[in-house]
Formats: structure tokens, C-alpha cells, sequence
């Protein structure tokens, strides 16, 4: 069994693992990631998308293969353990730095889809952002038993809503947007498959919250996969229907492709918009999900400055990321500017290589220790 570090009240299973690694990984890739797909890669995207997930059920495999070499032990927490407490300390708040990133983008992700929500008001940015703030804090406070479960309630209605969404959909789409020949296997192909695969890594975070795990560790390794392929599968049929859809590098002129399609969508009477159905649950998702990384970090700040709770320091980096969110993203197009080149090539590469830097080194250091015994 995979023990408890702390909090022995908060505990989650098996199953909301997967829950809470679909939920981390699925509202932003769902939102943002097919209109960067379309717009950089056209047709090729779904093959794209496809490498993607492979990488994927790879940052499950590394998740699980780090927790066996480090039992009972947050992500933040194996930096001391591979490099001692100053060493360490370094590194788990340059880590933390890396995730405070990722949740500043999530914030303005959040932003973006609360201002077409409430498109026809007038309501700030800011306002939208303190909202979002509030909610990530209380989710977070609340403890990640309560998120689990807030995540196994919203997903299963936010995946039949799109689901909904794309068969409403199938009269208006051209299959012939989707018969081109499968693209060569080449270095470019790899390459452009980076940024998908990056939105894939924030699974890694999930790290964080093993230790409250009750589960054989065989049992942590199926949900953790098992996560990897809902989100992926969903992922990719709302791809291929946004291609058959909008055709090639149409999709990837608007910015939230899934959005405008639902609002293109009418279905009888009762709904004009399908729109009125995915918004809700698609907020709900990115709040939860703002809820999940701030909570991650607040448990690493906890760790870090050991601190008798994590509370404060959730409010903290609440707060911050409001912040950041204002001042470093004046609309949309300075977003998605931001997520394709330093998101792609500094942002998920420095997630992934922090993660996997404690195992790396204490294997090799032991390695190298056998073998000059």
C-alpha cells in the first residue's frame, strides 16, 4: 500500500487519481490546444496530437517510477532527499517557479473563457480574474479529497456535453478535410509534436499528491495510464471533428475553435446555442484545475519553509498569479504568443526536467558509487 506523509484525513483512491490527472491535463488542452494544433500543423494535426499522447502515457510511466524510488513523498520533498536541505531548497523553488508559470497561464486561460461567457457584459478582466481567484482558494483549502470528487462530478457531463456538441455537429462537417495521407515520420513531425506534448506533462503534478494515495502502487500506474487515455481519446475526437468541421487551418484562425462551434451549433427550440450547455462546465474545469496546481504549490511552499499549514501560502500565490495574469497578457493573442514559444521550449521542458531531476541523480550517484566501490 502506498502510505499516507500527511493529512491522514484527505485521502483519495485509485480512481480519482485518474479523475484528478484528466482534470489537470483536459479543460486547457480542450480550449487552447486545438486552434495552436490547426493553426501551426493544419491537416497533419490529429497525427500530431496522436505522438502527443504517446508522450503522455510516458509522463505516467516516469510519475510512477519516481514515487517507487521515492515512497510516501511529495515531488517537492525528493529535492532535499537527492541533494540535502540548501542544494535542495534551491531547486524545489526554482521548481515551484516553473509551476507558479504554469499556474499564471491557467488564471489567464480562465480570464479568456469567463470574458466569452459573460461577453455580452462589460465585467473586467480583473474582476474575472479575482473571481477565479477566489474559487481556486476555497477548492484548494478544501483539500484534495473534496477536489477529487468536485473532478468526478464535472468531468463525466463536460465530456458528454462536447460529445454532444461534435454529433450535433456531423451534418455541417466534410470528411474530406480528414483523408490526407498519414504524414512521414520524421524529426519535423516529433518536433512539432513538443507543444502538445508539454500540455501532456502538467499530468507529472499529480506527483504531488500521491502520498494521500491509497492504492497499491500497480493499482496508482493503471489510473495514472488510464488517465493518459481518456484524455487523450477525448482530445483527439473533438480534434478530428473540429478539422472535418472548420477544415485545416481554418480552425486554427479562432482562438478557442470549440467555443465557436458550439455557438455555431443550433438544436431545436429548447437550446438555441449548444454554447449555453459546454460554457459552464468548461469554467467549472479550469477552476478546479487553478485549484489543483495552486494547491500543488502551496504544499511545496509548505515544504520548502516548513510551515505548519499550507493555507496561507495558497492565498499567497492566489494572489500573485492574479497579478501576473494582469500584467503580463494585455489580450488573447499575447496568450497563445506566450503558450507556443516560451510555454513550448522553457516552460514544459523546465517542468519535466525538474521532475525527473531527483531520481535521475540519486540513480546515477548510486550507480556511480557501486561502481567505484
Amino acid at each position: 500500500m502506498i502510505a499516507m506523509n500527511s493529512h491522514a484525513y484527505d485521502q483519495i483512491d485509485s480512481k480519482q487519481v485518474t479523475a484528478l490527472i484528466i482534470m489537470t491535463i483536459f479543460p486547457t488542452v480542450i480550449l487552447l490546444n486545438p486552434s495552436i494544433l490547426l493553426r501551426v500543423n493544419g491537416k497533419d494535426a490529429p497525427w500530431v496530437l496522436l505522438l502527443a499522447i504517446f508522450s503522455g502515457f510516458l509522463f505516467a510511466r516516469i510519475s510512477v517510477v519516481i514515487y517507487r524510488k521515492f515512497p510516501a513523498q511529495r515531488q517537492t520533498q525528493t529535492f532535499f532527499i537527492a541533494f540535502g536541505r540548501w542544494v535542495g531548497s534551491v531547486f524545489c523553488f526554482i521548481y515551484l517557479l516553473v509551476t507558479l508559470s504554469l499556474l499564471v497561464l491557467i488564471f489567464r486561460e480562465f480570464a479568456e473563457l469567463a470574458s466569452w461567457a459573460f461577453s455580452y457584459s462589460d465585467i473586467p478582466v480583473s474582476i474575472l480574474l479575482i473571481m477565479g481567484g477566489i474559487l481556486a482558494f476555497v477548492m484548494s483549502v478544501s483539500g484534495i479529497e473534496v477536489m477529487a470528487r468536485m473532478c468526478q462530478l464535472f468531468l463525466p457531463v463536460s465530456i458528454l456535453v462536447i460529445l454532444v456538441i461534435l454529433i450535433a455537429a456531423v451534418p455541417w462537417m466534410n470528411w474530406s478535410f480528414l483523408s490526407p495521407p498519414i504524414p512521414e515520420i520524421n524529426q519535423d513531425l516529433f518536433l512539432m509534436a513538443v507543444h502538445p506534448a508539454g500540455f501532456f506533462s502538467e499530468g507529472l503534478l499529480i506527483g504531488m499528491f500521491f502520498p494521500h494515495v491509497q492504492a497499491k502502487i500497480t493499482e496508482l500506474s493503471r489510473a495514472m495510464v488510464s488517465g493518459m487515455v481518456w484524455t487523450g481519446g477525448i482530445c483527439l475526437i473533438t480534434l478530428i471533428g473540429l478539422v472535418a468541421f472548420f477544415g485545416g487551418k481554418l480552425g486554427g484562425d479562432l482562438t478557442m475553435p470549440l467555443l465557436h462551434l458550439s455557438k455555431s451549433i443550433r438544436y431545436g427550440t429548447f437550446i438555441s446555442h449548444m454554447q449555453v450547455l459546454l460554457v459552464p462546465f468548461l469554467v467549472s474545469s479550469i477552476s478546479i484545475k487553478m485549484a489543483i496546481v495552486l494547491h500543488a504549490i502551496s504544499l511545496g511552499f509548505q515544504d520548502l519553509l516548513k510551515l505548519q499549514s499550507h493555507r496561507m501560502a495558497a492565498l499567497f500565490f492566489a494572489i500573485i498569479s492574479i497579478a501576473a495574469a494582469l500584467m503580463l497578457f494585455d489580450n488573447t493573442a499575447d496568450l497563445f504568443h506566450y503558450l507556443t514559444k516560451y510555454g513550448t521550449y522553457v516552460l514544459f521542458p523546465a517542468f519535466v526536467t525538474l521532475t525527473i531531476l531527483p531520481y535521475s541523480f540519486v540513480t546515477l550517484f548510486h550507480r556511480a558509487r557501486n561502481g567505484s566501490a
